[in-house]
């Protein structure tokens, strides 16, 4: 029924505020060409005791790019890891501009300096912030190259949270001369002993705050204006157990929304919730300024007369300390009317509706919403119908891709996702296209 297809195989917003980043394993990716070496910086194996934290955050038609065949090529048997900075060397003075290793699936067209680090770690007292730091066992690892937290930057900074100005710390370290190819990267922290944060017990053994990555680095980017044409970098259909979705949850306050795999879709599943959440699920970051995403959703088991929205989050970028907007399409049911809706989001303000137009669909029929970014012009689908354009002026490079979703208080419900589809203008050659294995 259902099956993730690969181009390329080998051997990182949120935004709601919950204690709960996603750290799930990706699955393994094969037959990759990786480049002639280069000189790159060893650092020693290490593990490190460190501090961070961020609380946050069927088929229809699809437009399928075309794909065309490239040369199947023998991988090498090793990777060419990047270049790791020394503290002096990563310190950046504005992070917006330099791309974060924060989610699971990483996607650029050629190499860019990225930052691989944690997210601000907020605590009741600053004894407590000094007194988590010594508690938490530090992964920080690029292609099999551990890195200290001596050779990191760290960021202090204090943030409004729990009703009050608390204090807190990020740290990060600056990644660049990427060499075409996949390349792996882990980043968080572990627990040995119990640990507090003057807000809430973290038990020992604790892992959820470890994100496994894959960054996969093409050949440039190429000149093809017409969409449909870009290669499929990426296709999700939850046949199998290799999708990147393991069952977890997200919470906010004192909700909970689980999410798992079942029958081969992905589900959400909400069940009379006491107050509005709203949050998104991110799973892969955009190095380029042109991608196109489609999925088909949809909803099931909803409560009679529920208000909720469902559908993307796009141009999140959630990294180590960012006021970044990001944007949501959705298909929504308001007062009981049906909408599409285009939305900004701010830390600094509420969000913005830039466009909210009605727009009749089925609650538990397949919807396909696709989203096209053209540099800063946006151009939204349903069921293969171009719906709205807009020229987003805040987007900037670097993009998280996510589900989004808005539970309003008492809703119950299923947010279901299938058919998951990533194209961009890339250049494939040396990547294996097989979608028949």
């Amino acid at each position: 029924m259902k099956r993730c297809f690969w181009y390329f195989v080998i051997g990182f917003i949120l935004c709601a505020c919950t204690k709960t980043p996603l750290s799930t394993p990706i699955p393994t990716i094969s037959n990759i060409v990786i480049p002639s070496s280069q000189p790159t910086k060893n650092y020693a194996q290490t593990s490190t005791p460190l501090a961070s934290n961020t609380p946050h955050p069927s088929a229809t038609n699809t437009p399928t790019p075309s794909t065309t065949p490239t040369p199947s090529l023998t991988p090498t048997s090793t990777i060419v890891p990047p270049k790791i900075h020394s503290k002096n060397e990563s310190i950046v003075k504005n992070l917006d501009l330099v791309f974060p290793i924060n989610t699971k699936l990483i996607f650029l067209p050629k190499s860019y300096p990225m930052l691989i680090g944690s997210n601000v770690w907020y605590t009741s007292t600053k004894e407590k912030l000094e007194e988590n730091i010594k508690s938490m066992v530090w992964k920080f690892n690029i292609d099999g190259i551990d890195i200290p937290l001596e050779s990191m930057v760290r960021m202090d900074k204090t943030g409004q949270i729990r009703g009050g100005t608390h204090p807190g710390v990020s740290f990060y370290s600056k990644i660049d001369e990427w060499s075409p190819g996949v390349h792996n990267a882990t980043s968080g922290w572990t627990l040995e002993n119990q640990m507090n944060d003057g807000f809430s017990d973290y038990p020992a053994g604790l892992t959820k705050y470890i994100t496994e990555s894959k960054i996969i680095v093409y050949n440039g980017d190429v000149n093809e204006k017409d969409f449909q044409k870009w290669p499929i970098v990426y296709k999700e259909d939850f046949f199998d157990e290799s999708s990147i979705f393991e069952p977890g949850e997200l919470s906010y306050l004192n909700n909970r929304i689980p999410y798992s795999i079942q029958n081969g879709e992905l589900v959400f599943s909400s069940e009379n919730i006491d107050s509005t959440y709203s949050g998104y699920l991110p799973f892969a970051f955009i190095g380029s300024d042109k991608y196109y995403i489609s999925a088909d959703i949809y909803l099931s088991d909803v409560t009679s007369g529920a208000n909720y929205c469902f559908g993307y989050a796009f141009n999140a970028k959630k990294d180590f300390d960012s006021s970044f907007p990001y944007y949501r399409f959705s298909l929504c049911n308001l007062t009981g009317k049906q909408y599409f809706t285009v939305s900004e989001f701010s830390p600094t303000k509420k969000a913005t509706n830039l466009l909210k137009k009605q727009y009749s669909f089925s609650e538990t029929k397949p919807c396909n919403l696709g989203i096209l970014v053209n540099g800063k012009h946006a151009t939204f689908y349903i069921d293969n119908k171009k719906v709205y354009e807009v020229d987003l002026v805040r987007i900037t490079p670097g993009k998280t891709l996510g589900f989004a979703y808005s539970f309003y208080q008492g809703t119950s419900m299923k947010h279901i996702v299938d058919n998951i589809q990533l194209s961009m203008p890339v250049d494939m050659s040396g990547f294996e296209q097989d979608y028949l294995k």
